[in-house]
């Protein structure tokens, strides 16, 4: 028998359903919008706070590793003079560190790796990242949750 919805999980659907928005935008337009980027952190900071997370703590990592992907793209764009990631691509990754902290640069080493593989098949060198982080995240969650995690726990 299913345990009945919280709050939380009400709050993580709506994230997901951000995330699928944020999919259907780099696909068709190549960019995450910054209104799509604000709903996703703040619902993301809204589902957290639900399953019982530390905020403060929530707010610090996320920064970190906005910080660190915008750096890295900073320098990669002064070595090559073209561009890796797209701001739109940190805008995610940072936002929806706020739901899933931990999970998320599993799941951006995943997607890049699989973006990589997909540009290689296809013969594309331009691909918008955010479906293939979204998909690696959606299969790091899972995984978490059918080893025994609830999904506050994942968050």
């Amino acid at each position: 028998m299913l345990a009945p919805l919280g709050l939380h999980d009400v709050a993580f659907a709506v994230v997901w359903g951000i995330v699928a928005a944020g999919c259907v935008f780099d696909l068709r337009e190549r960019i995450f919008p910054n209104a799509l980027a604000g709903a996703l952190a703040l619902v993301s900071l809204v589902a957290a706070a639900l399953a019982g997370a530390a905020l403060g703590q929530r707010l610090l990592w996320a920064v970190a590793v906005a910080a660190a992907l915008f750096a890295s793209e900073l320098v990669f764009r002064r070595l090559t003079g073209s561009s890796g990631l797209g701001m739109g691509d940190v805008k995610f990754v940072g936002a929806v560190s706020l739901a899933f902290p931990f999970s998320v640069p599993v799941a951006f080493a995943g997607g890049c790796a699989l973006l990589a593989l997909w540009g290689l098949m296809k013969r594309q060198s331009v691909l918008p990242a955010i479906p293939f982080v979204a998909f690696a995240l959606a299969l790091v969650v899972a995984a978490q949750i059918a080893s025994g995690s609830s999904l506050a726990a994942v968050a």
